[in-house]
């Protein structure tokens, strides 16, 4: 699975961006227009960018898509979790608005905004809404007053999220629990390696912290 490509931004129009890779091969990926307007200008300000990928692998074709960020990836991956909601349209939803505009609509049940997304309609944002509410959810939604812990990277705990995901969390919790935890026990996680604070996490979860 190819996770990011590093390279520069060789050509870019509607709906794709190609990045050459230091190899010599241009890879065409699909893109929302907002993740191509970012990926754009840091192109500009740098050689080489780092850009977010997801493969389909489908029997007629292998298609890529590009993110600028990790947020707008997540936000992809689970649009298309909806029943009805493909690839393309998902990211009509992310060229149309940007993902905190998307997510402050599900968690106020915006239908009427959700629904002027092109493609959308009333029906379909009243699922996305049953859906994705507090499953996909803004870091500033996260209740904390600690600028550690507002300060904390949340793709750096991720698998932990995503593990507590699986037993049965809603996101929204599960990250909360992670950095509720992680501000509590800043001290004893000091020095811990990667693998060592997920396995910590995780069990003071399980145990009900």
């Amino acid at each position: 699975m190819i996770n990011a490509l590093r390279g520069r931004i060789v050509e870019w129009g509607d709906g794709f961006v190609v990045v050459l890779t230091a190899c010599g091969i241009e890879y065409y990926m699909e893109a929302s227009t907002n993740s191509i307007q970012k990926l754009r200008t840091l192109s500009e300000k740098s050689d080489e960018v780092r850009v977010l990928a997801h493969m389909i692998h489908r029997e007629d074709a292998m298609l890529l898509y590009a993110f600028s960020d990790e947020k707008e990836r997540t936000c992809f991956l689970e649009l298309m979790s909806v029943n009805g909601i493909g690839a393309k349209q998902a990211l009509k939803i992310l060229s149309s608005v940007t993902v905190e505009e998307f997510v402050r609509a599900l968690n106020n049940q915006d239908v009427r905004k959700l629904s002027k997304i092109p493609g959308v309609g009333q029906k379909t944002g009243q699922k996305l809404i049953l859906q994705l509410r507090n499953v996909l959810v803004l870091d500033e939604d996260i209740e904390s007053s600690s600028p550690s812990t507002a300060s904390l990277k949340s793709s750096e705990y991720d698998d932990i999220i995503e593990s507590i995901v699986g037993l049965g969390y809603e996101r929204k919790s599960a990250r909360e629990k992670v950095m509720k935890y992680v501000k509590e026990h800043e001290m004893e996680l000091f020095g811990l390696k990667h693998q060592e604070k997920e396995d910590r996490i995780l069990m003071a979860v399980m145990r009900g912290y």
